[in-house]
This record gives C-alpha cells, structure tokens and sequence, in this order.
C-alpha cells in the first residue's frame, strides 16, 4: 500500500512538472517569434521612410529649375535627418555626365571654387556620374565628392534597376568611400531617379532620356541597424544577409561582433525571415541570447518538482505512520509539519522572485478571469493605463477598453480553445484612467485547470510611437506629391502661355510696324499690308488658342480640386447616363471607331448624373485616341451588375493597349502619353477623383496590342433607400 501511494504521488508530480514545462516553453516561444518578426518589422518601416525622404529630395528637383548648392544644403538640413532618421550617413546627389560634356561639367564645379575637383576614377567612358551635392557635407563624406558610382557594378545595377522601374532601388553590399582604416562597416545605398520636367515617360527609354540623375542615400549598416533594434539588443542576436540564403560574403549586420562576440543561450530559439527593401532581398536570422531566457524564465518547474516530491514522501510517510500505530504518526506528524512549513517559506520567497521578474518585463501583462474581471497585472500594465494595483483590482476588463470584447477575446471568454493556445497578434484601444484613448497590441493566451479555461493572459503593447511614426511617413509622402503636383501645373500652363506671349509680340510688332507706314507720306502698298494683317490675325489665332488651352486646364484643375461635391446628386440610371454621353460624344470619334452599348441590367445608383457623363464621354474619348493608325476600332460600352452592392460600367477598346511600366502612373494628374500639347493630362485623374467621390472605384486592365478595359463601380441602391 505505501509503494503503490508513492508510485502515484510521484506520477502526479511528473504529470504536473511536465505540463509547466509545455506551458512556459509556449510562452517563451511566442514572445520570440513576436520580437523576431517585430525586428523586420521595424527595418522595413525605417527604410520605407527613408524612401520617402528620397521622394521629397527629388521633389525639389521636380518643383525648381534650377537646384544650385545652397539650394540643396538648406533643404536637406531643414529635414533634421539624424534627429528623425538615425542612421543615415547622408543625402546625396548624382549627376549623370554624357562624356561629350565632361570637360565643361569639370570646369563649371572648379569655378565654384574646389579647384581640385574631378570625376574619380579617371578613364574614358560613357556615361560618367559625379557626386556633386551630398549633405552633410563634412568628415567621410567628403571623400565621396566626385565619385562615379556608375562605374562599379553593384552600384550600377541599383543605379539601372531603379531607372528601369521609374522607383527606389536598394544596391546590394559595398564598401562605402566614406570608410577609414577605422570602424570599417558594411554599406549600402538606396537610389531614386531623377528627370528632367518632372516626368519620368512611359518607357526605359524614355526615362533614360530625360535622366538628371540619382538622388541616393549611403548607409553603414551597424550605424543603420543599431538604430532600429535599440533595446532588443541585448536580449536578441540578430545577423542581416544581402540576399534570399544567409552566407558570409553577403553578411551585412551582426549585432554579436558589435557586441563582442556574445554566445547564444544553451538551448537558443531561433527565427529566419527573408524581407524586400526596395527591390533587394535581405535575409535576417534572429537568435535569443541567454538575457532572453533568463527574463522570461519563473522557475516554476524546480518549485513543482521538489514540492511534489517533499508532499509525495510526505504522504507515504503519512500512510506508514497509519500503518505503524498512533505514537509513531503523531512524531511523523510534528516533523511533517515542520517541512510543511520550511517548504511554505520557500514557495513565498519563489512567487516574491516571480513577482519581481514580473513587474520588470517591458511590455503590459494582465490575468483577466472567465467573469471579466482583472485578476492580476504587472507594472508596465498599470503605468501604462494609470492605474495603481488597488485601482485597478477592483476594475473589470471592460472598464480599461472604450470597445466591446474583441473577437479573438470573445472565444477565450466563450472557453473557445485556441488552436495552439494562444491567438495571433491583433489590434485594439484601451482608456486611460484620465480618460484619454490609445492604439495597443496584443496576444492572448489561454490559462486552464483541469482542461478547463479559467483565465486569459494578454501581452499588451503601446504602439501610439509607432502610429506617429506611420503618421509622419504619410506627410513626407503628401509633402513629395504635393510637389509633383505644383511641377505639373507650372510645366503644363507654361508652354501654353509662353506661346501666348511670343505670338502676341509678334502681332503686336507687325501692327506697331503698319502703324508707323499708314502714318508716313509715302505710298501704301496694299497687297504688302494684307500680308501682315494676316501673319497679324494668324498670330493672334495662335494666342487665343493657347488661352484657350490654358482656360481648359484651370478648369480640369477646378474639377480635380473639388470632385467630392454631393450638389445635385439623386438617384441615376447607368442607361441614361450612357444615352445622354452618347449624345456628347465628340463627332471626330465616329471616324476612328464604332462605339455600340450593351445593357446588362445594372441597378441604379444615387450620383450627379452630370459629372458620371463627363466619366463616361472622358474614357470613350481616351478609347477612341488609342486605336491604332490607319485602324477603325470598337468601343463596348457595358453596363452590368458589379460585385454584390455594386453597379458596374466598362468601356472596352480594340486599341494599342497599356505598356505595363505606365499602368501604375495612369490615373496621376499630368500623367500622360500623348504628344505635348496633346490634352491636360487630368482627364484620367479627374475622373478617379469623381468616382472615389461617390464612394466607387476606376480601375483598368490592359494588354498591349489588344486593348483596354476601362471599369467603373458605383454603390448601388438598395431596395430601403
């Protein structure tokens, strides 16, 4: 009998020593592989807003004509780079150098007053680039100033990857120039290209004609890098690869030999993920170092195993004191409950150490009972709601949140078992004691006893930071477009209005010329005056259509600026629409193409029937101008139910089709692939922005030499409204 009591009692703690073990090492493992993925995370968003201070650099470009020294200076000082973006080692930019103008391009720096300037390396070649601007100019990056970066290979094929694509381009690794014999470190540069009059074209050739050059950062990758982990260094060893598979002539980052080499924990967890930035694959492995372990650990499983032993021989004692007689089980019990209390003691001073790892863990733990209400929660937890322990004890889960149980909560509540006992990271709001809401993080894990949830653990992190940090990348990126769009507007009303001015001098000086003649004494010859009266009329003609042209931009620009307004919006027939832009169709369309009209029975949809006609005469236009020369071509209008809740209109041509490198840049304002002079280039833009008005959408498919579907989505009415 008391075999078989300590056969069971230590089966127990076996079974109980095991199942701590499984819980910890699920906890262990999903707070790694969050912090892990969190690492490419917080690399892709910091070379993301890199980009967009790339975009904003080349909008100075775009929006001035001419960019002298200072010009560049003062721009990229006023972005105060190293105080929101740490790590860059400057902004520069390259000049694309045709070798026919290398001697004059060399003379006009030299004349700045850098009397030993020259493009490095010498040797003859076509094209040469120059580093002519790079900020701060000062230190190693003086030793970049002139470099052609053209002429190394991996630089170039960043430099002809983003000219090809028309976008940022990161290059693989490189030894910068900036580099001493001191701190020598991994580099890499991202490239942007920059073009003349603001538009890139729609082909690799086209852009290659009108290259200005690059704009372009150069990065060290430990300066880069130490920047993003900030304090994950010391609990996580992370390695960077140029490349999809990690191998050493591609290693671009490793924390441990910037940290002398430290030694991953005994039993380390490890985490590989291949991430694109701008165009390069970057292949990190993250390992856990031995702080990691020692922060998460509670040492739970020595308290189960020496306790369920102790209360194991305490039992049988019990039992053979039973057995034995009376005065033999009271000494046993004397001595049982002087262990019992010697092991209470040592649990005590076990839970005070958990507590205390507890309360220093960075992120927001909280125990919430099947009832809703907290049952525990760390110190991070409470500062970051304000709350006191009291306080927050007598709160229930709904008190911190101004939202109902978020799904993933609402099964754990429900004793939904998850899957692999906790849930993926999801995003809510929490409320302040004071009231204020805030962005949070969290994972759920499902605590049980028995096999029956009785708890809910949450990790919660704060990531208001971060949603600033998002906040800030889409203003420099309004910042960049607002530039394009300021570009455009002066480059497309400039041509007309110079037109304009240079045809009104030349009337005016013809008129002025047979003035001063009528006023001499001398015979008139009236065949002679004709003439110039009618240079006269035809240079006027000339100026009044380019006013012309420009009145119809300020009027697409008015249009654009203001596509949301509802005046006048009612409920619309696509079928009336389509009958009354029929009837606005230009009659030039009728000799190029046959534009039929099928009716596939579309709902109707609440609209300014106005402004949809202006979208439909706008893309039957467009059609009918890309069929192919020499061609009569047949435009489809299709009115049809769209997806459910939807209204769909297409319009489909026969004509040259889309190059592929161009659909991306189709519905931009000023975007266009006509000859100059040939439309505003906001007629695509207009009528996006007219659709997105009225809660739909405009999208396009096309192939090359086959044609084009143009297809608009308008929310239809329901049978309440």
């Amino acid at each position: 009998m008391t075999g078989l009591v300590l056969l069971l009692t230590l089966g127990g703690t076996w079974l109980a020593w095991e199942g701590v073990a499984a819980h910890d090492a699920v906890a262990i493992r999903a707070d790694f592989d969050f912090r892990a993925r969190d690492v490419g995370k917080r690399i892709l968003q910091r070379m993301n807003a890199h980009e967009q201070v790339l975009l904003g650099v080349a909008g100075l470009f775009t929006g001035s004509d001419v960019v002298n020294r200072t010009d560049f200076h003062n721009y990229v000082s006023a972005l105060r780079l190293q105080e929101h973006h740490p790590g860059i080692q400057g902004v520069g930019f390259a000049l694309l150098v045709p070798a026919s103008e290398l001697a004059r391009h060399t003379s006009a720096v030299q004349r700045e007053g850098f009397t030993g300037y020259a493009i490095r390396p010498p040797g003859p070649r076509d094209p040469y680039t120059s580093i002519v601007f790079l900020e701060p100019f000062e230190g190693r990056n003086l030793r970049a100033f002139g470099f052609d970066m053209y002429s190394e290979p991996v630089r170039r094929e960043a430099m002809e990857r983003s000219l090809a694509e028309g976008r940022a381009a990161l290059s693989g690794k490189v030894m910068l120039v900036q580099e001493t014999d001191a701190d020598v470190q991994a580099g890499v540069l991202l490239y942007l290209p920059v073009f003349r009059e603001g538009t890139a074209g729609s082909s690799v050739g086209e852009r290659r004609e009108r290259l200005l050059g690059w704009v372009y950062m150069p990065f060290r990758m430990n300066d880069l890098v130490v920047g993003v982990l900030g304090e994950r260094g010391p609990e996580l060893a992370t390695a960077i690869y140029d490349g999809d598979e990690p191998g050493s002539a591609g290693l671009l980052f490793d924390s441990e030999k910037a940290n002398g080499d430290r030694t991953p924990a005994l039993d380390h967890l490890e985490a590989r993920q291949t991430i694109l930035v701008a165009g390069r694959p970057w292949t990190l492995v993250v390992q856990s170092l031995p702080p990691f372990h020692e922060r998460l650990s509670r040492h739970t499983q020595p308290v189960v195993a020496f306790g369920g032993i102790a209360l194991s021989l305490l039992l049988t004692g019990l039992v053979w004191v039973l057995a034995s007689g009376r005065d033999r089980a009271l000494r046993l019990a004397r001595g049982m409950n002087r262990d019992l209390l010697e092991s209470g003691a040592a649990l005590r001073a076990s839970e005070a150490k958990y507590r205390g790892l507890f309360d220093s863990l960075m992120d927001g733990f909280v125990l919430v009972g099947m009832d809703g209400v907290v049952r525990d929660s760390n110190e991070a937890y409470r500062k970051m709601l304000g709350y006191s322990e009291d306080e927050l004890a007598r709160r229930t889960y709904m008190d911190l949140t101004p939202e109902r149980w978020h799904p993933v909560e609402a099964r754990v509540i429900a004793e939904q078992v998850l899957p692999r006992g906790y849930s993926d990271v999801y995003e809510k709001e929490y409320r302040r004691k004071d009231g204020t809401v805030f962005p949070v993080e969290l994972r759920t894990f499902l605590l049980k006893e028995g096999g029956r949830p009785v708890a809910m653990w949450a990790i919660v992190r704060d990531v208001t930071d971060a949603r600033a940090f998002q906040a800030q990348i889409a203003l420099t990126s309004r910042l960049a477009a607002l530039g394009t769009l300021v570009a455009g507007v002066a480059h497309e009303i400039n041509n007309p209005l110079a037109a304009a001015i240079s045809d009104q001098d030349i009337a005016l000086g013809a008129v002025r010329g047979l003035r001063d003649r009528l006023r001499g004494s001398g015979p008139i010859d009236t065949k002679a005056e004709v003439l110039v009266l009618d240079e006269v009329v035809e240079e006027l003609g000339e100026a009044q259509e380019a006013g012309r042209r420009i009145e119809r931009i300020v009027k697409d620009l008015k249009v654009f600026g203001r596509p949301n307004q509802k005046d006048a919006r009612e409920r619309v027939r696509l079928m009336d629409v389509v009958d009354l832009a029929m009837l606005w169709l230009p009659a030039a369309i009728n000799q190029t193409a046959t534009v039929t009209v099928e009716n596939g029975g579309a709902p109707d949809v609440v609209a300014t029937a106005g402004q949809i006609t202006q979208v439909v005469v706008n893309l039957v236009t467009n059609a009918a101008k890309a069929t192919r020369d020499g061609a009569r071509g047949a435009i489809v209008i299709r009115v049809a139910p769209g997806t459910p809740g939807m209204a769909r209109l297409d319009v489909v041509d026969q004509g040259s089709g889309i190059e592929p490198a161009v659909l991306p840049h189709i519905f931009e304002p000023f975007f266009t692939t006509g000859a100059v002079g040939k439309g505003t280039g906001l007629g695509l833009s207009i009528c996006h922005a007219i659709v997105s008005s009225h809660g739909g959408a405009l999208t396009v498919r096309s192939e090359v030499g086959k044609g084009s579907t143009f297809r608009v989505e308008l929310p239809a009415v329901t049978e309440e409204a």
